[in-house]
């Protein structure tokens, strides 16, 4: 017996010496967040743990029992509750999930000399705190486990080591079974090409190299390039389609750039030597024809499109028949030629400003009139497509002064959004119809600020609504959006969407499904410019604005953007080239990446106010008053 304690305390004092060693020579990193895997390596000889630097003394001889005698140990692991995951990127992380189960793989039950491996794997971590796991050791043999333990990669693709604690664990069972925790001897990632090494959103590109984690959810991949202070690593991140060890397959994201790759998994992080090329070619605009619409003596200004398959329907402001009035005109062949104009008011005081909207053959039109003396926002209705209008209705209707109204139609929905000095200081106000613009509810302050609201402009798609202005509650101008998910009837406190130093106006919005974008322009770089943000969430996050103008020496203003599926046209004026002129940008990507900007008029005179339709068949119509032929005149020009 004395012999016997003698032997068990020699061991004891070696596995404290080679925990020793273990952690000065694996680096443990102690105090981190939940592990994802514990891998157990099973067998190590005692001589084996070393790792480096001098040899600890030998263990003592043990008499091993014949082979055939085996006896049942019981490990007993201690798990996690909870696992945080990890936060990448500006979008919040989610909170941690509670854990519910272990899966355990044992490769063998039978010990033998040599190395064993017990893989316990979670998927969900479960909710109880221990795992049991009975092996079969031979009888009287002293056996070490090297718990190897890794967890999962944070923002940077830095391993996380969990587990790790000071001194010897050991493990409930006979035999003196004990557990020395250690770092994974495993190797980071690493990338060694990869192909193509070119393309744009969406090309499929396979990256090789080695220790990538055949779990797909275990990797991320980077398309990261030369990253800015106002780039975010989540927008750039690749959808992961294909791994196994040495290759990892991906799609490249919209917000990619030209430059390195990076991956990062459970046991690190690589960065390729070389650049990838981000090369979204956009498709050249074809002008397929370009005419004055309005064509009369008076002034024609600020037109507005709607489009629904091959219905087109214009309007703008005119003084051709002495006062101004809203004239409105239809095509039913994709723009390709127009009924004469139609005066739509037709009153005796002044009509500015139209705007227009389309579902089917419900045609809503809405501008402002001085005719009762204030500033008032009118509607009018048609149910055949544009042919005939209802007589026109008052919906504003107080003593203040209403401007610029914008209208958007889905089903029998419509919202009317303008801008207001009823409250003293001006407010966007909204009204909501649900029976196709036959009644409106009493307008609503959406604003509501101590501020100057303006610029007001909506968008609809069944029963999400996105508002969006401008507003200098916070000094300086800047965009505020709100949104609606019951059609108009509530709306979320207003957002900040602009949020810098400078003055940014007159927000454009439109909205696909899911994805929606929102245009401003904007003098944060000293001239203005145009800005593009878009949301793939229906409005609850926004990516890092884009700016399509990108000009160095002119001033871009008023942009209006449209979305039809993935393709998104921005036109705004510009002087850049010396008298204002239509600028246009298209995306085929969802206002992820723009073609540079096509001149749309390219003529001597000034151009502005630009509008922009797009039908589900791919025509896109853009009109605009131009001052060229002498008088302004609405141009109307047919995309493809």
């Amino acid at each position: 017996m004395t012999r016997w304690i003698k032997k068990k305390s020699a061991f004891v004092s070696y596995v404290s010496a080679c925990l020793h060693l273990k952690q000065r020579t694996n680096g443990i990193q102690q105090h981190r967040p939940i592990p994802f895997y514990l891998l157990l390596i099973l067998g190590l000889s005692l001589s084996g743990c070393g790792g480096g630097g001098s040899s600890p003394s030998p263990a003592p001889s043990v008499v091993s029992p014949p082979a055939v005698k085996m006896a049942p140990v019981t490990l007993t692991f201690s798990m996690p509750r909870q696992l945080a995951k990890p936060s990448v990127g500006r979008r919040s992380s989610p909170a941690p999930v509670a854990v519910n189960s272990i899966r355990v793989t044992v490769t063998a039950t039978d010990i033998t000399p040599g190395i064993t491996q017990l893989l316990i794997r979670d998927t969900d971590f479960g909710a109880t705190s221990t795992v049991a796991v009975t092996l079969q050791v031979p009888v009287g043999t002293d056996r070490v486990f090297t718990v190897l333990a890794f967890g999962s990669a944070d923002g940077s693709g830095d391993p996380i080591f969990q587990g790790a604690t000071t001194g010897v664990a050991i493990v409930s069972g006979t035999n003196n079974i004990a557990i020395i925790l250690a770092a994974p001897p495993f190797s980071a990632p690493t990338i060694t090409s990869f192909s193509p090494a070119s393309g744009c959103s969406g090309t499929s590109v396979v990256i090789t190299g080695t220790n990538f984690d055949p779990i797909p959810a275990n990797n991320t991949v980077f398309f990261l390039g030369d990253v800015t202070s106002t780039s975010t690593a989540d927008d750039r991140k690749a959808d992961i389609t294909a791994v196994t060890s040495t290759q990892v397959t991906v799609d490249l994201p919209v917000d990619a750039v030209t430059g390195t790759i990076r991956i990062a998994n459970l046991l690190g992080s690589a960065t390729s030597t070389g650049s990838f090329s981000f090369l979204c070619s956009q498709p050249t605009i074809l002008f397929k024809s370009q005419f004055n619409l309005s064509s009369n003596t008076g002034s024609s200004y600020e037109p507005s499109v709607a489009i629904s398959g091959d219905t087109v329907i214009t309007a703008w402001y005119d003084d051709a028949q002495g006062n101004f009035d809203i004239f409105i005109a239809k095509s039913i062949d994709g723009g390709v030629t127009f009924s004469p104009s139609v005066n739509l008011s037709n009153n005796a005081g002044g009509s500015y400003s139209p705007s227009v909207a389309i579902s089917g053959t419900t045609v809503i039109a809405s501008w402002y009139d001085d005719t009762l003396g204030n500033l008032d926002v009118f509607i009018a209705k048609s149910t055949d497509g544009g042919a005939n209008f209802s007589t026109p209705v008052n919906i504003s209707s107080n003593a203040g002064d209403s401007y610029e109204p914008s209208v958007v139609i889905s089903g029998e929905t419509v919202i009317v959004i303008w801008y207001d000095d009823t409250p003293t200081n001006f407010d966007v106000f909204v009204a909501r119809s649900t029976d196709g613009g036959g009644t409106f509810s009493t307008p609503v302050n959406l604003s509501s600020s101590a501020g100057v609201s303006g610029g007001a402009a909506v968008a609809i798609s069944g029963a999400t609504v996105i508002a969006s202005w401008h507003d200098d509650t916070a000094g300086n101008f800047d965009i505020f959006t709100a949104k609606s998910i019951d059609g108009g009837a509530n709306f979320t406190t207003p957002v900040n969407f602009s949020s810098n130093t400078g003055g940014s106006y007159s927000p454009s919005v439109a909205i696909s499904g899911s994805t929606v974008i929102v245009a401003w322009y904007d003098d944060i770089l000293a001239n203005f410019d145009i800005f593009v943000s878009r949301s793939t969430d229906g409005g609850v996050t926004f990516f890092t604005a884009v700016n399509p103008s990108n000009n160095n020496t002119g001033a871009s203003t008023n942009p209006f953007v449209a979305i039809s599926g993935a393709t998104v046209i921005t036109a705004w004026y510009d002087d850049t080239e010396g008298n204002y002129d239509i600028f246009i940008a298209k995306s085929i990507d969802g206002g992820g990446t723009f073609s540079s900007p096509s001149n749309l008029s390219k003529n001597t005179g000034a151009s502005a106010y630009p509008s922009v339709g797009i039908s589900g068949a791919g025509t896109i119509i853009t009109a605009w008053h131009d001052s060229t032929p002498g008088v302004s005149d609405i141009f109307l020009a047919r995309l493809e």
